[in-house]
């Protein structure tokens, strides 16, 4: 998807892949403390089950923002949503939505590795 507003010219919407892995990490990894962050293993779990609910702003290959949810029957967020990507039903009526992490406060860039 591209971006028309002009303040964002040039920036990019498209879902995550796991060879965004290690970017998604440092990117949650920048904006939370390690005991609040997402582990690697809860975005691997995601990136598994649920792809086309992983969203990332990116620009020239870098990432600058992500938004991450499950589709679910379940109309309320359970903490076990965070980290069991299982309780993903594609044809759920509820989009969660688990995460969006921005870390544009002095326009650090995560590049892909």
């Amino acid at each position: 998807m591209t971006i028309s507003n002009p303040a964002l010219l040039g920036f990019q919407i498209r879902h995550a892949t796991l060879s965004d892995l290690d970017a998604i990490c440092d990117l949650e990894s920048a904006c939370f403390p390690p005991g609040e962050a997402a582990t690697r293993a809860d975005f691997e779990g995601h990136l598994h089950q649920y792809p086309n609910h992983f969203w990332l702003l990116e620009k020239k290959g870098e990432i600058y923002s992500m938004v991450n949810g499950m589709v679910t029957d379940k109309s309320d967020l359970e903490d076990a949503m965070y980290h069991d990507a299982t309780l993903y039903q594609e044809k759920g009526r509820w989009q969660m939505i688990l995460g969006v992490v921005t870390h544009l406060c002095s326009l650090v860039r995560i590049a892909p590795r």
